[in-house]
């Protein structure tokens, strides 16, 4: 057989032909079929079958000699191996690790599973990238690899791959790192890119395998050969495509923890509540009711008689001692440890919560208490006379035996009366009933600090199979039975009853400065707030009191520490703290000034310590006077660096309380449109402090809302009460709490003094400088400055009946020198001194 044809030796304007040198041995192919059939659809151009060779030819000799063609074997088995790669294992492997992420140790197959998948991978692809090298790229490099579309892909996903696994192996490090120094927002674009981006090279890869088979099996010629590989592609394409999508759907309609509610019952198993809808956007907070609950929307939880009892500090001793334990349902105890490798959102998240009440992060229940329940502030009118309010100047000087007049007995038998006509009265902003449920007691919370509080939730919706994990976990129940946690749909009756030992989770949501730069241990003042501010218990204080401190626990350099703070403002649900930051000696001082607002959650608990004022409402004994005898009449604050927040702690109590009934005794006309007029014996509530002598509330008498003047009322504290704060600091650089301080001196001057010893000194003007809450003075604290401090209050020694006291509070040398002076010097008796340990037994 004979076959002639002729091209040209040096085409013209083609990439796709090269020039022939005719000196040189040129390689060809030939294929040919010796029976076609006419009447086929091809005809004569029937597929060639096994009828193909090459051969080497020099066309200037003419030498010709027969020589191996192209081995298709090497392209099909490059061909099956990403096929099987890429279309079968990985894609199974996502679908597994997708949707039974709650079987133990699916991180450890997902991670051996594609790393083996793509070094398979990477070798058949290593197989045809070597041929091609050996075969044509060394001369011929436009024909081999740069310019067909499916080696450049080819190229591309294994460059990909390559960068898939970086990605894996940052993910899989964030989810095992326990350290809470690292900045984690990272990470989480780390895990988007690493899940989004692996889902894209498979739907690249099933689109490559395509392009393989049209080069191997043309799809033009599907009649002759390629018919099975192409059948079996399109039915690996659409099999995996409903099945993803199927999955889908049932997974996020049927599994998903959207709009049900999941309770386990007394055998652990999961059981359904339809969630109501409660929330409408910014309702009145006051006025706001739950639906009455349905009977069968009501689990009442019975623990198993066999199961180990534990309470909140056995628990918390377990977590100490790396036993990851939890509570769900307020009965239940489980351990977490079998998720520990293998958690979606980490190991941080599991130390996170180790030794809390999960119910609202685990069954999902965030719907009561949307960002619309945010309480708002009366704003200040903005006219030009509100901006520049003043104080009235006439107010005279008030009878400090207010307490016990006549008068006094009438103030309180009107109150009684207020208070019985507005119990139920939802005109008010606030209840003042002051229970326990209101939501009166919530601190205020901007927007974007709520935002803070969403962020430091990390919610995340878990499925039913989660849920049925963790119900093969438990391991114990609480030791005294408790009831839902969920207040959304329950009845005040159904709350967990309170335990100070209990730990539970907050979101630091504002961080500030309170000290200027001239100092080398800083301020700062933190904000922290309940990650569920309306998950309130049964008993619950509504307040802090002096004299009481909460514990801290948090994970620094893999080890769990825990520090006692006194906050000086708020209550459980939101409060603040003064944190003295100790940069060269400290651990969790330097820690905590550094947190990103909403990236942690800290477990919190308390109150410890017994109060040093009454922790009643001051609404009068019934015999003449209107606050409880323990709020004493004469008090001297000594406080040394830090010890400045005991003082705080009393100011706020006494001073500058919210939601709290006080009188008025001495009458006030409004002078602009938001301010409300006072008449002598009127009872108002503050609800908020401007911390310049102005106050927002309510008048109980009248029912009006508005800005009142606190030098008119009297305190909380009582008509007689005279407060001396005494703060002994290094330089007046490390004053802090200066709103608070100054606003205690402009709201009741008659009843506080503050006096600053400065032991690094100072010039006169630094010493009088405005900005300093009170007096200061250059050297420490002497018995004669004591003295002086007592005898400006009207201290009585020995006390003839007057409710007195010193409270100091500082380091143990400081406290041991205040008590050798106030003692020894200043013969106070020892049973009106009071020191604040810097430790609590619980």
């Amino acid at each position: 057989m004979v076959v002639e044809f002729k091209r040209p030796t040096r085409p013209q304007g083609s990439i796709f032909h090269r020039r022939i040198d005719v000196t040189a041995a040129q390689n060809h192919i030939y294929a040919f079929n010796p029976h076609p059939d006419p009447r086929s659809e091809a005809g004569w151009r029937d597929h060639h079958g096994d009828h193909r060779g090459a051969f080497q030819i020099v066309y200037t000799s003419g030498m010709a000699a027969s020589i191996n063609p192209d081995n298709i074997v090497i392209k099909r088995v490059h061909g099956i191996i990403m096929a099987i790669t890429w279309m079968l294992i990985f894609p199974a492997c996502i679908f597994y690790t997708r949707y039974f992420r709650s079987v133990s140790r699916w991180m450890t197959l997902h991670v051996t599973v594609q790393s083996v998948s793509a070094c398979v991978g990477v070798f058949g692809s290593t197989i045809l990238i070597i041929t091609s090298l050996s075969s044509n790229f060394e001369k011929f490099p436009s024909l081999s690899l740069i310019y067909r579309p499916h080696s450049i892909l080819g190229l591309v996903l294994v460059f990909c791959v390559f960068l898939q696994c970086i990605f894996g192996i940052v993910n899989r490090g964030s989810l095992k790192t326990k350290s809470l120094k690292v900045d984690r927002s990272r990470f989480y674009i780390y895990k988007f890119i690493h899940n989004w981006f692996g889902r894209i090279l498979i739907v690249a890869a099933f689109f490559q395998v395509g392009i393989g088979l049209q080069v191997l099996y043309p799809f033009s010629d599907l009649v002759f050969h390629g018919f099975a590989a192409w059948t079996l592609y399109f039915v690996t394409v659409g099999f995996w495509t409903i099945l993803f999508a199927g999955t889908e759907v049932y997974y996020q309609y049927m599994l998903v923890n959207v709009s049900n509610k999941i309770v386990l019952d007394k055998n652990g198993v999961p059981q359904t509540i339809v969630k109501r809808n409660l929330a409408s956007p910014f309702p009145n907070i006051a006025g706001f009711k739950n639906d009455a609950p349905s009977e069968h929307n009501i689990f009442h939880l019975q623990s198993h008689a066999d199961l180990q009892p534990y309470t909140w500090k056995e628990i918390n001793e377990n977590v100490k001692k790396g036993n990851l334990l939890v509570v769900a349902n307020g009965t239940y105890v489980y351990s977490i440890d079998a998720w520990i490798g293998s958690h979606p959102g980490g190991q941080i998240i599991l130390h996170s919560v180790a030794g809390t009440d999960i119910t609202n992060d685990f069954f999902n229940d965030t719907g009561y208490d949307a960002e619309a329940f945010i309480p708002r502030l009366a704003l200040r009118s903005q006219s030009p006379a509100a901006n520049h309010r003043m104080l009235p100047k006439n107010v005279g000087t008030l009878d400090h035996n207010l307490n016990h007049s006549s008068e006094t007995l009438k103030l309180h038998t009107d109150f009684e009366e207020i208070q019985k006509s507005t119990k139920n009265n939802q005109s008010l902003a606030y209840s003042p009933s002051f229970s326990s449920t209101s939501t009166s007691h919530m601190s205020p919370l901007d927007e974007k600090e709520w935002q803070y509080v969403i962020r430091a939730r990390r919610t995340h919706v878990h499925t039913r199979l989660a849920m049925t994990k963790l119900s093969t976990l438990i391991v114990g129940r609480l030791a005294s039975p408790t009831h839902l946690t969920n207040q959304s749909f329950l009845s005040d009756s159904s709350k967990t009853l309170f335990d100070p030992t209990e730990y539970r989770r907050y979101a630091l949501v504002s961080s500030t400065l309170e000290t200027t730069q001239g100092t080398t241990t800083p301020v700062y003042r933190l904000k922290f707030c309940l990650l569920y501010p309306y998950d309130l218990r049964q008993n619950e204080p509504e307040n802090f009191m002096p004299g009481q401190c909460v514990q801290l626990q948090t994970r620094v350099n893999n080890a769990v520490v825990s520090r006692f703070y006194s906050p000086i403002k708020g209550n459980p649900v939101c409060f603040e703290i003064a944190l003295k930051v100790y940069t060269a000696t400290g651990t969790v001082s330097p820690f905590l000034s550094r947190q990103k607002l909403g990236e942690r959650q800290f477990k919190i608990r308390g109150p410890f310590g017994i109060p040093i004022v009454h922790p009643e409402l001051p609404l009068g004994d019934g015999m003449g006077s209107i606050m409880p005898s323990v709020f004493y009449d004469r008090l001297v604050l000594i406080g040394g660096g830090s010890g400045l927040v005991m003082a705080i702690q009393f100011i706020q109590t006494l001073l500058l309380s919210v939601q709290t009934p006080i009188v008025v005794w001495q009458a006030y006309t409004a002078k602009n449109s938001d301010e409300i007029t006072l008449s002598v014996g009127d009872w108002v509530v503050a609800h908020h402090h401007y911390l310049d002598g102005w106050a927002e509330g309510v008048n109980l008498t009248t029912r009006q809302s508005g800005l009142f003047p606190l030098p008119v009322t009297i305190p909380r504290g009582g008509a007689s009460l005279k407060i001396a704060v005494i703060n002994a600091t290094k330089s007046h650089f490390e004053i802090f709490g200066r709103d608070i301080l100054t606003g205690a001196l402009l709201a009741y001057p008659q009843h506080i003094q503050i006096t600053h010893y400065l032991s690094r000194g100072g010039s006169s003007e630094v010493l009088k400088q405005p900005d300093i809450p009170g007096v200061a003075f250059d050297g420490h604290i002497s018995g004669y400055s004591l003295n002086q401090a007592m005898q400006s209050i009207g201290w009585q020694s020995p006390s003839y009946g007057t409710n007195q006291r010193v409270v100091v509070c500082g380091s143990k040398l400081f406290q041991g020198n205040m008590c050798d002076l106030a003692c020894g010097e200043c013969g106070i008796d020892y049973s009106n001194l009071t020191i604040l340990l810097d430790n609590v037994a619980i």
